[in-house]
């Protein structure tokens, strides 16, 4: 019992440090410039977790950094991400001070927009996660 309370235990603070790791690698890279690489570093460092043995002993903080590394070229895609989620919410916020019946009209139409911008996102999250064998295993 002893021991698989201590198993539990570990694999916690592996989940902690993996949580504490991504907030780093956030904040590193500015939030905006950083958000996607860490994002997807961290669902890969989370299924390394998942699948290795209690005997293979790693350093979590590396194999996020791999991770992250592996991940960085998509920088452009987090700016970009970025960008257009401020722009998005600040159009809304704008929209909404307005007291007019186009003002109306507009907001529901962002709205539809950012509906859009999201599900085409998760289309390329679904597409990006079967390509690398991760939906497979979250789905069977």
């Amino acid at each position: 019992m002893e021991k698989r309370a201590l198993g539990v235990f570990q694999k916690l603070y592996q989940y902690f440090q993996v949580s504490f790791y991504f907030w780093v690698f956030i904040l590193k890279g500015f939030v905006i410039y950083s958000l996607v690489p860490a994002c997807t570093a961290l669902l890969r460092t989370m299924e390394e977790l998942r699948q290795k043995n209690n005997e293979e002993k790693e350093n979590v903080g590396q194999v996020f950094s791999r991770h992250f590394r592996n991940y960085k070229s998509k920088r452009l895609l987090s700016f970009l991400f970025a960008i257009i989620m401020i722009v998005s919410y600040s159009s809304l916020v704008l929209l909404n001070k307005m007291e007019n019946n186009l003002a109306l009209i507009l907001t529901i139409l962002f709205i539809y927009l950012i509906a859009l911008i999201w599900l085409f996102l998760r289309i390329q999250y679904f597409i990006w996660a079967t390509e690398i064998g991760v939906v497979k295993k979250l789905l069977f």
